[in-house]
């Protein structure tokens, strides 16, 4: 798993596949955002979300992704 001490981070969970209502509620629990890697996320995930506040970011390139999450300092993925 992920280990660097210049880039603080706490991964929640990790999995395969789209994004899913277990995946919103463990977000909304420990105040995270999800990162989701070349996927589509659905209307229906999309507005749950929303309506829950949980930041969604979705990424194609891998390096665009870890540029992100990097700028973020200390903070809770799903």
């Amino acid at each position: 798993m992920y280990n660097d001490t210049r880039c603080p981070l706490d991964v929640i969970d990790a999995s395969v596949g789209q994004v899913n209502d277990d995946d919103l509620e463990a977000a909304q629990l420990f105040n995270a955002t999800i990162y989701a890697f070349n996927t589509n996320i659905s209307q229906t995930i999309a507005a749950d979300a929303s309506r829950a506040h949980v930041p969604i970011r979705t990424f194609n390139v891998i390096y665009h992704m870890l540029n992100d999450i990097k700028s973020l300092g200390k903070f809770h993925l799903i």
